[in-house]
């Protein structure tokens, strides 16, 4: 493969002839339609998990930070302040039903509320299914969460 002046590789385009052609956009066609048929399977293994959380009832609270040890630790992000700031944002915005977050009365010296969440509801979430398809769009995001604005979240 040639390069430029600059060191980018020069792109190399094939020609097909028309049936190869068909032969090429069908199997295109065929994986486009496996991914899309997998996806939605595993959508609705999200939701049915989120269902089945949604139905625990427990009265133990821990704090936040059980959540988000427990979210970094499942989908193995290193545990630097941009991802978990980000990550407690979401989490207070996107999943307040879910794992039924409250906050509680902070004393005079916190700045920020202290967010207390169902211990059994966060024990029984499957944090990579569920932020696997988060990421690709499948979970809704609050409009202040836009790709483009929590790009501190690697693909």
């Amino acid at each position: 493969m040639s390069t430029d002046h600059r060191g980018a590789l020069d792109y190399i385009t094939t020609s097909f002839c028309d049936q190869c052609w068909e032969k090429q956009l069908t199997e295109e066609e065929e994986k486009e339609s496996h991914k899309q048929r997998e996806m939605e399977l595993g959508k609705k293994k999200v939701d049915k998990m989120i269902e089945h959380v949604r139905g625990l009832q427990s009265t133990e609270q821990v704090p936040i930070a059980y959540v988000l040890n427990r979210l970094m630790d499942e989908i193995r992000f290193e545990r630097d302040l941009k991802r978990r700031v980000w990550f407690y944002g979401y989490l207070t915005d996107c999943m307040v039903q879910d794992l039924e977050l409250v906050k509680a009365k902070r004393s005079p010296k916190q700045r920020s509320p202290r967010w207390l969440c169902n211990k059994s509801r966060v024990d029984a979430m499957d944090f990579k299914l569920w932020f696997s398809y988060a990421r690709s769009g499948y979970i809704p995001t609050p409009p202040r969460w836009k790709p483009g604005v929590a790009s501190i979240i690697p693909s």
